[in-house]
């Protein structure tokens, strides 16, 4: 039976409720609530497909816990994407560019020592909190990336430039690109 037990019944509409406080939820703490959002969602699922091997049943792959695990993995990968992963929204827009049209946009390309570790981040989700609150979260896309996915989008670039938005500093280059789509 689906959602057969009351630990199971109360992560699920935990997940629910934090699914629905996510899309209200101010900007500074959206993130975290998502972030618990799949959590209680993916331990529901858990606790779900374990009750029912305990049980001695063995897991019914039904309709409705094939939906709930499809939607659990397509939000997850999605939250991946776009809070950790630069990469995608980049490859987004240089594809919503009509022909001729141009991207122009800052990004850091280096930091001395930058290395992005996904556990300690969920972990502290940025390091944020009251002592943080209002600050940038920059994470480096390197040139050899941004390079790679504007010619796999049929962009050609028209202008490089080193700058100081990243904030000066010899730990950090920013860089501004200028594409332009081929077309």
């Amino acid at each position: 039976m689906i959602l057969s037990s009351a630990l199971v019944h109360a992560l699920a509409w935990a997940a629910i409720a934090a699914y629905a406080l996510s899309a209200l939820a101010r900007p500074a703490w959206g993130a975290r609530v998502q972030a618990a959002a799949l959590v209680l969602h993916g331990l529901s699922l858990a606790a779900t497909f374990v009750g029912e091997a305990d049980a001695g049943q063995g897991i019914r792959w039904g309709f409705a816990p094939v939906l709930s695990l499809t939607a659990w993995l397509v939000l997850a990968v999605h939250f991946t994407e776009t809070r950790l992963v630069p990469i995608s929204g980049l490859r987004r827009a240089f594809a919503l560019l009509r022909p001729g049209g141009l991207a122009v946009f800052q990004v850091p390309t280096y930091a001395r020592g930058y290395a992005f570790r996904l556990a300690p981040y969920l972990a502290g989700l940025g390091g944020g909190g009251p002592d943080r609150a209002g600050e940038i979260e920059m994470h480096v896309l390197p040139q050899p990336v941004v390079f790679l996915l504007a010619r796999e989008a049929g962009c050609d670039p028209l202008e490089v430039l080193e700058d100081l938005s990243a904030g000066p500093s010899m730990n950090w280059n920013s860089t501004t690109f200028v594409f332009r789509k081929r077309g």
